[in-house]
């Protein structure tokens, strides 16, 4: 496991005290970035967007060494949803998850995403893009996912996911 160096560690609890405000913006901004569409990615957001969608495939092949890869071990997803208006807020360790995906029965969760939207500064990354979950074939749920990452000495990392949940209007953006 990746121990992470103390100049890193401050950074990674600011990050998580901002939670709160990618929750916030994920239930305000998603219309009007869907109306935004896509733009190119350079070679460096292209970069980020590839340990995305490689945490992603680990998901689908249900593969913890390749999860881990894409992940700072102290990372953590936090998901809101609403039902029957009440909405819930729950926060899951990386490890959980990574536990959770792998050893689930039944077919492997497959989630994709669409026009992604890249912001990087130095060595933080933050990407914002729609996606959607089936299960095997089956639609499950949809929503906007808010990835903080950073560039470790190995590279980019997944330091915290926020995501939002619903399974109405989830038509993917421009499609």
């Amino acid at each position: 496991m990746m121990n992470l160096p103390s100049t890193l560690q401050r950074p990674i609890l600011a990050v998580a005290s901002t939670v709160t405000m990618i929750l916030f913006a994920a239930t305000v901004a998603p219309a009007s970035l869907a109306a935004q569409g896509s733009t190119t990615l350079s070679a460096q957001e292209r970069e980020v967007v590839a340990v995305i969608e490689r945490f992603f495939q680990g998901m689908l092949e249900r593969d913890a060494d390749m999860l881990r890869s894409t992940v700072a071990p102290s990372a953590v997803l936090v998901g809101v949803a609403t039902r029957d208006g009440a909405t819930t807020v729950r926060a899951t360790p990386i490890e959980q998850f990574i536990t959770g995906v792998t050893q689930r029965a039944g077919e492997p969760a497959n989630e994709r995403i669409y026009s992604p939207r890249v912001e990087i500064d130095a060595g933080m990354a933050h990407v914002w893009t729609f996606y959607t979950l089936h299960v095997g074939d089956r639609f499950s749920h949809c929503g906007y996912d808010s990835f903080q990452m950073l560039r470790m000495d190995d590279g980019w990392k997944i330091v915290s996911i926020a995501d939002t949940r619903r399974t109405d209007n989830c038509e993917p953006p421009g499609g």
